[in-house]
Order: structure tokens, then sequence, then C-alpha cells
């Protein structure tokens, strides 16, 4: 169970490799018959402790930089691919209408 957990989990990794080789070295051993718990809870470990620090190191720019995406997001939403749209947004629109207004 927990050798599945890890690695579906893990592929998406940077460091994955590492931990796909520890995994698949675990499932090679149990095919083996070797069956040492220890060595084998101790290559879980070793994946399991990779994983944390992958999540642990990106949990902090995650939560910094969301906001300021978002609000990236939000702010060009109205504009990327307008060319290829058969109607212009609203909010666009009215800004387009009040331009030509002015002049």
């Amino acid at each position: 169970m927990a050798v599945t957990l890890a690695k579906d989990t893990t592929w998406a990794c940077p460091a994955s490799l590492i931990v796909k080789g520890t995994i698949y070295s675990v499932i090679a051993d149990i095919q083996k018959g070797n069956n040492d718990r220890q060595i084998t809870n101790e290559k879980i470990n070793e994946s399991l402790n990779l994983i944390n620090k992958e999540i642990k190191w990106r949990e902090k720019p995650a939560k910094i930089l969301l906001p300021y995406l978002e609000k990236y997001d939000d702010e060009i939403k109205d504009t990327i691919g307008i060319r290829q749209q058969d109607k212009l947004p609203k909010k666009r629109a009215l800004h387009i209408a009040k331009c030509d207004q002015l002049s």
C-alpha cells in the first residue's frame, strides 16, 4: 500500500527519478523474495522524506505568488485571444467606445 501510494504521488516531482528508482528497487526486492522489512522501510522512508522536502519548499512560494498570479490572470483574461473572438467582451467594448468619444 505505501509503495503504491508513494509511486502514485511522485511522478510530477522533479526529484522523481530518485524516488522512482527507490520505489522500483523496493518492488524488485519484494519480487525477488528479499523481504528484509527494515531495508524496505528505510528505502520507502527515504522516498517519502524526499517527496516531503520537495513539497515543503514549494509551499511558501505558492502562497506568496498565487494572489499575484490570480490578479494577473483576472486582468488579462479579456485580452488573450481577443482578435479570435466573434464579439468583444462588454468591458473592452465600453472602453473602446469611451476612447472614441474623446477624440
